[in-house]
């Protein structure tokens, strides 16, 4: 009995290796799968992008202009020149390695090269070039019949070095095929996903050999198979958190590469059809791999628990934000109790708690298909310590005992029959489960199956003071109405004099804008405005330097992130700031990642900015720094706050035009995009209720929500209406305006222009406004108040000159 007792305890190393490379096979699998779907959705894209531009380039040039070269002799004359220049402009246009254009020899048994976009001529390729023989084109032969064709995708030789190619034929007047147009591009992420792939193939079959081979050796004694089976778990653990980091290098620009392409609504159906199968799969494969590398970094006891000074309110609206949208179209009731008790401040690992708060109510929201997910927030203090409590409570499909039991099991996932649509690793909960055990906590679990579940999560945290939520606080945290970061307080800041600084900010909403410039004015910095990526891209372009450049994140056309990116290609080494208001855990990451040196939320944290600018401004130019401190004067603020309405009224107005065409044709992130500016806007000029409304509508427009866009954009586009005739009703276009009067007015503004007085020109302009103009003597107004609160006084110069010149 003794001796069978020895032989069972020795095979359970062996049992444990084997589970393990069951597990690790299962996840190549898996993963091959994902990577497939990735490698045929890039290909489509890919070949899609290859016959369009082929297809353009065979109308580029017409087949009798292509006749007129025949003999190299042909190549000197300017008009061949010009038509390489024509097609190396294309080639740029469409970012393509070669375009080239051949004929078939007059024995119809090879092809001739006629011209192409070359310079080099050492590669130049022309009338004076070898015949190629047209049994060795496949592609070129297909095209000459009258067919595009595309080929090098999806069957890649071993020496392959990312070159695919398509070719299109030039038709005649007649219709008959007298050249063809052919297109090489270098698609750089079907490399790495095959380098990807081919990297973890053989990894795996590694480990597997591995993990077999001291299985086997394990048995000959027992101390020995403890040991092997400790230090195979360790090099698994090392391996998947290398391999994990090697994918994501490919998968951030893959996901990024998508998220950018998605963002051009005129892409053709199918190829945008393409990259949405790429993102969507990206996603999935990355979320996989953080799982597997927080599950690596756990088992080889790398992953820390950094403490730091925290305040709850934020962290749970933080989590809470985030998986609202999970909850999409589902008729779900989310509900937020959080005890007004609750300790404010607190110390701990907030983004570990922000994980594991995530996990939990991702599972709830995933699980349950209706009815209704609440989650409880308590806490209670036992000398220095604070037992913080997070209870998720949901009714969903539930569990069975035995599927409780195993929950926490690595690689481990309950009825995979019914829940194959929902994607996961099995490893959320594991990490949940060690990562309260690293905060001495625990997790209990009480299911029921078809009735719902609840987690219940205890964890410890330092005790800082005996501030309180408080029932305020935790009132407009249970109603969602809770802004992330903490109110502002009213602090009388010590402005430095930095006028030796100078800054862009890059908004494209005016009222963002001019909060953001009013904000810097008191530290007297040169400020310039951009209403765009693309103007921003272009200052730097014609070699502007900035200290700061401010970019916001969420913009049409090319967001922040794309035009920060766009910016660093052209060797900008200064630094670039985000303004987002998606302030979430994790984002600083992503931001750094795209060439942002640091990130700033919105609503704008004063303190915040005040850290910024001292950091990339002052300590940079400490050669420089003025003693004097530098204070927005009163008067001066009047007329920021004035000019803020106003301002607010433009961008109002082009917001309803926007909103409503949008909503009626279905553009989404058209849509999404400016309700999350008017939510912004409204907020800086004390429209709470307004800004709430729009905020509701963004997030109804990025869970795809259009039934309630339907029922409530009308209720937005009256309520700014309202807004914008309130501001414009005291104007009038009928009144008869004193010429002689204003052209004197005018005359002192320039006057103050010249000298850099902006107070003095303000002063006018304040005193204009108290008499009858018409509308657009307003506009001008406003229009020359914009230009001195930026510091433009030649450009307000200018404006008047040209103004005085066309009206009076």
């Amino acid at each position: 009995m003794k001796h069978k007792k020895k032989k069972l305890g020795s095979q359970v190393p062996l049992m444990m290796l084997i589970i393990s490379c069951v597990a690790v096979l299962g996840l190549i699998i898996y993963t091959n799968n994902i990577i497939g779907l990735l490698m045929q959705s890039m290909n489509d894209a890919v070949e899609s992008r290859l016959i369009a531009v082929a297809q353009r380039g065979a109308c580029l040039v017409s087949s009798e202009e292509l006749d007129n070269y025949r003999v190299p002799a042909d190549m000197e004359n300017p008009e061949y020149q010009t038509l390489k220049h024509k097609i190396s402009d294309y080639s740029k246009e469409v970012d393509a390695l070669y375009i080239y254009y051949l004929r078939l020899t007059d024995d119809k048994k090879g092809m001739q090269y006629i011209v192409d976009n070359v310079w080099n001529p050492e590669e130049i390729d022309g009338l004076d070039s070898e015949i190629m023989p047209i049994e060795d084109a496949l592609g070129e032969e297909i095209a000459f019949a009258g067919t595009t064709a595309c080929y090098g995708l999806g069957t890649y030789a071993p020496d392959w070095e990312g070159i695919v190619s398509a070719f299109a034929p030039v038709f005649d007047d007649n219709g008959i095929v007298t050249a063809i147009c052919g297109v090489d591009i270098e698609d750089t992420q079907i490399m790495q996903v095959r380098e990807m792939y081919t990297f973890l193939v053989y990894f795996m079959i590694l480990a597997i050999l591995v993990a077999f081979g001291s299985g086997f050796l394990s048995l000959k004694r027992y101390r020995s198979e403890a040991r092997r089976a400790e230090e195979a778990n360790k090099s698994k653990s090392k391996f998947l958190a290398t391999m994990s980091h090697e994918i994501r290098t490919p998968m951030n620009a893959i996901i990024g590469v998508s998220q950018i392409q998605l963002m051009d609504k005129t892409l053709p159906d199918k190829i945008a059809d393409g990259f949405l199968r790429i993102q969507t799969s990206g996603n999935s494969l990355l979320s996989i791999i953080n799982d597997i590398l927080d599950f690596s970094k756990i088992e080889s006891g790398k992953l820390d628990i950094n403490a730091e000074n925290y305040d709850l309110p934020s962290l749970i609206n933080d989590a809470v934000q985030l998986n609202i949208l999970r909850i999409a179209s589902k008729p779900i009731e989310f509900l937020l109790d959080v005890n007004p008790e609750n300790f404010a401040n607190l110390y701990g690992d907030n983004l570990r708690i922000k994980q594991i708060i995530n996990n939990i109510l991702s599972n709830a929201f995933k699980y349950t298909a209706s009815g209704s997910v609440t989650m409880y927030v308590t806490s209670k203090r036992v000398s220095e310590t604070v037992f913080l409590t997070f209870s998720v409570s949901d009714t969903g499909q539930g569990m069975s005992q035995e599927n409780v039991n195993k929950l926490f099991d690595e690689y481990s996932r309950f009825d995979e029959g019914s829940n194959k649509t929902i994607e996961g690793t099995g490893l959320g909960m594991s990490i949940t489960r060690r990562l309260v055990e690293m905060m001495n906590g625990k997790i209990e679990v009480e299911s029921e199956l078809g009735k719902g579940t609840t987690f219940t999560v205890t964890i410890e945290q330092g005790y800082l003071d005996d501030v309180i939520i408080g029932t305020e606080l935790a009132d407009k945290l249970s109603k969602f109405e809770f802004a992330a970061s903490k109110a502002q307080k009213a602090a009388n800041f010590v402005y430095t004099n930095m006028s030796y600084g100078k800054v862009l900010i890059v908004d494209d909403v005016g009222t963002n804008l001019f909060v953001a410039s009013g904000l810097l004015l008191p530290y007297g910095l040169n400020i310039e405005t951009a209403s765009s990526g693309f103007e921003a891209l272009e200052k730097v372009k014609n070699g502007a330097v900035y200290d700061i450049i401010f970019m916001d994140h969420m913009m049409p056309q090319m967001d922040g992130i794309e035009t920060t990116v766009k910016i660093r290609e052209l060797d900008y080494k200064y630094p670039i700031v985000a303004l987002t208001a998606n302030a979430i855990a994790g984002n600083d990451k992503i931001f750094k990642a795209n060439g942002f040196d640091d990130f700033i939320s919105k609503p704008i944290d004063l303190r915040q900015l005040d850290a910024v600018v001292k950091t990339f401004v002052r300590d940079r130019h400490k050669d420089k720094v003025v003693t004097e401190t530098a204070v927005l004067a009163p008067q001066k603020q009047k007329y920021f706050n004035e000019q803020l309405l106003r301002i607010f009224k433009k961008d109002a107005a082009n917001a309803i035009i926007t909103l409503r065409e949008t909503a009626d044709n279905g553009n989404l992130l058209l849509f999404t995009t400016t309700a999350h500016a008017m939510k912004s806007a409204c907020a800086n000029v004390g429209k709470k209720e307004i800004s709430e409304l729009a905020k509701e509508l963004e997030f109804a427009g990025k869970r795809g929500d259009k039934t309630f866009i339907e029922t409530n954009v009308s209720l937005l586009i009256e309520k700014l209406s309202e807004l914008v005739d309130e501001e414009t009703s005291q104007n009038t276009d009928d009144v008869i305006e004193d010429n002689s009067l204003l052209a004197e007015k005018l005359k002192l503004i320039k006057q103050s222009a010249v000298e850099y007085d902006d107070t003095a020109a303000n002063a006018v302009i304040t005193e204009l406004r108290k008499s009858n103009w018409k509308n657009e003597t307003f506009t001008f107004l406003d229009e020359l108040e914009s230009l001195l609160m930026f510091s433009e006084f030649d450009e307000a110069s200018e404006a008047i000159d040209e103004w005085v010149g066309k009206f009076i």
